[in-house]
């Protein structure tokens, strides 16, 4: 069946929105929910499988998978953890992109309650090979791959596509609904170093409806440019600074930031790297305003305790993640050598939230083996959030192991507004 597809091509810098479309606040809402799944890596679909267990019970849950063999395994999984199976339906999109199914396309609506697509540009978060010949396969493959995944996806929701020449994914996305958007100057300077901020501003305007655009300058450290070293011998993977790591609305003109302790600052220097930034998006906040002039009341949130995975590096190891991590290192960075201690760091957050019907899904950390002042933080958490989304119930979940993919809870779902 052939889809008819309007697409809407909206690259004209300076000029009036002309689409009455907008991305909705989180907290509107839902008649679904996406979740992704990613079958190479069992403990991170474990933090999949809790996620729809949490939000089957309330509504209808979207199964990202790579490929339909992998229903009767999923599915005795779900019968396992009682999940009812009419409350559940298997997508397959074909493509890597399932795992990170916030950040390609995302859903907007209007005031009539008809449903577009945003379709921004993909380069693949920036990730650029040095070698010009690598980066054109490398590119030319990514945007292949994600070509597909948009095919399939619109056949499942074959609404209008909202296209733009600016790249931009979800994640890097945080919006207050009425017309304020906040944006990240590296990120965005990463994925569009040729378009000017004017044109950028003049893009998210025309393509998610937003009036008012705040600028915050870096992310926090420990979501570095992809798998990489951070600083020392600290080492991390990431998107380069998603908000929805570090800022997100809790409300049309509340904020919660992420802002490490002062003094566990001083103690880790990749935590002093994410308090300094932090610091400076917290005086742009200050300064800030909402789309009608509304100051902005910001709330600074704890960071999780580091729990780095610590390797002595050792390139013949029996350990095939130590052997592979090590090899890596030793091959990219020739300040080290075998026997030094690397630190790998997962993208941990509290801020990589779902907020969603009647529940809000957030992360925590602490497990059995670990300091109680993580348990003790944790605890915290959930009592700011108690507060801020009363009536909804705040369900906690272990997402390490999609930190340590650089994603989390907030990566690997998506809202299907209602």
């Amino acid at each position: 069946m052939r889809l008819q597809v309007l697409i809407l091509t909206l690259f004209l810098a300076g000029c009036q929105s002309t689409n009455s479309f907008r991305l909705p606040a989180e907290w509107e809402p839902h008649k679904a929910m996406m979740v992704s799944f990613n079958d190479n890596d069992a403990a991170a679909d474990s933090v999949s499988v809790e996620i729809v267990k949490a939000l089957s019970p309330i509504m209808k849950v979207y199964c990202v998978i790579m490929s339909d063999t992998l229903i009767p395994y999923y599915s005795a999984w779900f019968k396992k953890e009682g999940i009812q199976k009419d409350s559940i339906q298997f997508m397959n999109f074909g493509s890597s992109f399932s795992y990170s199914i916030r950040d390609p396309l995302f859903f907007l609506k209007n005031k009539k309650g008809e449903f577009a697509i945003a379709d921004f540009a993909w380069n693949d978060y920036g990730y650029l090979p040095a070698d010009t010949a690598k980066r054109s396969a490398f590119l030319e493959s990514s945007v292949k791959d994600r070509a597909g995944y948009e095919a399939n996806f619109i056949k499942l929701f074959p609404y209008p596509l909202i296209s733009s020449k600016m790249v931009n994914e979800g994640g890097a996305i945080e919006v207050n609904g009425k017309g304020t958007i906040i944006q990240v100057e590296s990120v965005n300077k990463q994925r569009n170093p040729d378009m000017s901020p004017e044109n950028q501003e003049a893009e998210l305007k025309n393509v998610l409806g937003v009036k008012n655009i705040i600028w915050l300058k870096d992310g926090m450290a420990d979501d570095p440019d992809a798998k990489t070293l951070i600083t020392n011998n600290y080492f991390g993977i990431g998107v380069n600074g998603h908000v929805d790591e570090f800022c997100r609305f809790v409300n049309p003109t509340t904020l919660f930031l992420a802002f490490p302790d002062s003094g566990e600052a001083q103690k880790n220097p990749v935590l002093k790297i994410s308090y300094d930034r932090m610091l400076v998006n917290l005086n742009i906040l200050s300064r800030s305003a909402d789309q009608d002039g509304n100051p902005l009341t910001i709330v600074k949130i704890p960071v999780p305790d580091l729990n780095p995975v610590v390797y002595k590096l050792d390139s013949s190891s029996d350990d095939i993640k130590t052997k592979r991590f090590s090899k890596w290192v030793l091959k990219k960075y020739k300040q080290f050598k075998s026997g030094d201690i690397a630190y790998f760091l997962p993208a941990s957050s509290y801020l990589n939230f779902l907020v969603t019907n009647e529940v809000v899904l957030i992360p925590k950390y602490w497990t059995a083996g670990l300091p109680e002042s993580t348990r003790l933080k944790d605890d915290g958490i959930k009592k700011i959030f108690e507060t801020y989304f009363p009536g909804k119930k705040i369900i906690q979940i272990n997402p390490l192991a999609l930190n340590l993919n650089g994603g989390g809870i907030h990566c690997w779902t998506q809202q299907i507004p209602k």
